[in-house]
C-alpha cells in the first residue's frame, strides 16, 4: 500500500502576488518539497487564492503550520500533484541569459518573461529543479541572475550559498566562471544542482558548507532576511578582497534592518527591485588587509 503524502493548504488573506510569494517562501523554509498555487476565481489570472505545499512527513507538515501560524494539514493518496506546475512552466530571460525548463525541448516561440527579442550572444541554461527550489521564475532569482550576468567575467570564481536547483551557479559557469561552488543544506538541492551542472556540461562543485579558507570574486546569497543576518560572517568572509556580494530574498523595506551592523562596512553598489522584492550588491569600502605580523617577526 502506498504511503500517504502530506500537504499544507494556506488560504491567503488577499490575492496579491506579494503575499503569495512571502507565504511560499515561508513554506519552503519549513521544508516544503513543492508549493503549488490555487488561482483565485475572481477572473484575474495572476491572482492566487491559496497555496498548497507538500511535505515528506506528517510531523514536517504540522511543524510548518505551527511556524506559519495558519494552514490545514491533509493526507493525499499520491504526490502527482507536486509536478503539475511543470505544465505551466515557461522560459525566463534575464539579459542574455535564458533559463529553459529541461522537460521542454523547444518552448513554443521561446515564450520568455519578459518577451524580448533573441540576442546573438544569448546563453541558454537548461534547468530541472526536481524537488529543490528554483525554476528561475521567482523575482529574487531573476534579480540575482541580472547581477550574475553583469558581473561574471571569464575566469572568475563564484560561490552560491543556498544554491537550490543551481540556476545561479550553473548560469555563472555557462557565462565563463572558471570555478563555481554551490552550497546548500538540503540534499535534494545538492543533487539537483549537480544534475543541472551535468545537463549543461559545466563544472559546479557542490557541498553542504562554505570552506572558510576559500575566497571568491562573486558571492551570491538568495535567502530570507533572517538567514542573511545569521550567515553574515560566513558570507563576508568568503568574498575576495576586490570581490562583490549579492544578497537577495529581501522584501522591499527589509534591507536597512538586515544591514544593521552586519554589513555596515560595505558600500551599496546596486539596489534593485522587482515585484516587491529587493536585491543588494555590496562591495567592500576598503580592500581586505593582511593581519599585522606578530611582534619580533619580519613583516
Amino acid at each position: 500500500m502506498q504511503e500517504p503524502q502530506w500537504t499544507v493548504r494556506v488560504v491567503l488573506e488577499s490575492p496579491g502576488r506579494v503575499e503569495a510569494e512571502l507565504v511560499a517562501d515561508r513554506l519552503w523554509s519549513f521544508g516544503a518539497r513543492a508549493v503549488l498555487e490555487e488561482p483565485s476565481t475572481g477572473g484575474d489570472p495572476e491572482a492566487v487564492a491559496a497555496l498548497v505545499a507538500g511535505f515528506e512527513s506528517e510531523a514536517a507538515a504540522f511543524g510548518a503550520v505551527d511556524g506559519i501560524g495558519r494552514g490545514q494539514v491533509e493526507a493525499v493518496a499520491d504526490d502527482g500533484w507536486a509536478d503539475r506546475w511543470r505544465d505551466h512552466a515557461r522560459a525566463v530571460r534575464v539579459g542574455r541569459v535564458v533559463i529553459l525548463p529541461a522537460w521542454l525541448d523547444d518552448p513554443p516561440g521561446l515564450e520568455v518573461a519578459p518577451p524580448l527579442a533573441p540576442r546573438p550572444d544569448e546563453v541558454r541554461v537548461s534547468i530541472d529543479p526536481g524537488r529543490a527550489f528554483g525554476s528561475g521564475m521567482h523575482p529574487t532569482t531573476r534579480l540575482v541572475l541580472a547581477e550574475v550576468e553583469r558581473l561574471v567575467r571569464p575566469g572568475a570564481s563564484v560561490l552560491d550559498v543556498g544554491c537550490g536547483s543551481g540556476v545561479l551557479a550553473v548560469s555563472a559557469a555557462r557565462l565563463g566562471a572558471a570555478r563555481v561552488v554551490g552550497v546548500d543544506i538540503d540534499p535534494e538541492a545538492r543533487r539537483a544542482t549537480a544534475e543541472n551542472a551535468e545537463r549543461n556540461h559545466v563544472a559546479v562543485t557542490v557541498g553542504d558548507q562554505v570552506d572558510p579558507e576559500e575566497h571568491f570574486d562573486l558571492v551570491l546569497a538568495n535567502l530570507l532576511a533572517p538567514t542573511l543576518r545569521e550567515l553574515s560572517h560566513v558570507l563576508r568572509r568568503a568574498v575576495a578582497p576586490h570581490g562583490a556580494l549579492v544578497l537577495s530574498g529581501l522584501l522591499h523595506g527589509q534591507w536597512p534592518t538586515v544591514r544593521g551592523k552586519d554589513y555596515e562596512d560595505w558600500g551599496v553598489d546596486v539596489l534593485d527591485r522587482l515585484e516587491g522584492w529587493d536585491a543588494v550588491t555590496l562591495a567592500r569600502l576598503a580592500p581586505l588587509r593582511s593581519p599585522a605580523p606578530p611582534p619580533g617577526r619580519d613583516a
